[in-house]
């Protein structure tokens, strides 16, 4: 009996140790933001300016690090249905914290058309992703161009739905 038993568990022991071999090592818990990341990004920016105008803004954003990153937007004028008579080139610094990333940023938006001025803009915000290739952003941009003294009303609120790559 008792060799019966001593064998049964030395068995056992070998089949859980072959079995383990078997199995994947352990990877590192699921990230979902990265570095070398590109996303794309439509959305909505609310200009909260003497124009109080909705109008449909696309991004490209690359982070070089998971950290560090670019990005170039530019948003429809709704007034001339125009694109890219705007321009902004932002650097952005995010904390990602699981799902959700705080942001800062500051760059540089070109208006072009009537206005045809270059401006010092700076942004935060806030991403929550899905998953590892969706996403849902909000921030709030202040230009300085328009009043060196802050007034939220020099300000543009926007939302975005982001496609990671």
């Amino acid at each position: 009996m008792k060799k019966t038993i001593i064998t049964a568990l030395l068995s056992l022991g070998l089949m859980t140790s072959l079995v383990a071999q078997q199995l994947p090592a352990k990877t590192e818990s699921l990230s979902y933001y990265k570095g070398n990341e590109l996303s794309l990004a439509l959305g909505l920016n609310y200009a909260n300016d003497s124009t109080q105008e909705y109008a449909p803004a696309l991004a490209l954003t690359y982070f070089v690090t998971k950290n560090l990153g670019v990005r170039a937007l530019t948003k429809v004028n709704m007034t001339d249905v125009t694109a890219f008579d705007n321009v902004e080139l932002v650097g952005l610094l995010r904390y990602p914290l699981g799902r959700f990333a705080p942001y800062v940023g500051g760059g540089v938006r070109y208006q072009g058309s009537a206005t045809d001025t270059w401006s010092p803009v700076a942004n935060a915000g806030l991403e929550f992703r899905v998953n590892q290739h969706w996403g849902l952003v909000g921030e709030y941009q202040y230009d300085f161009q328009k009043s060196p003294n802050f007034n939220y009303q020099d300000s543009s609120f926007r939302v975005f739905l982001n496609l990671v790559f």
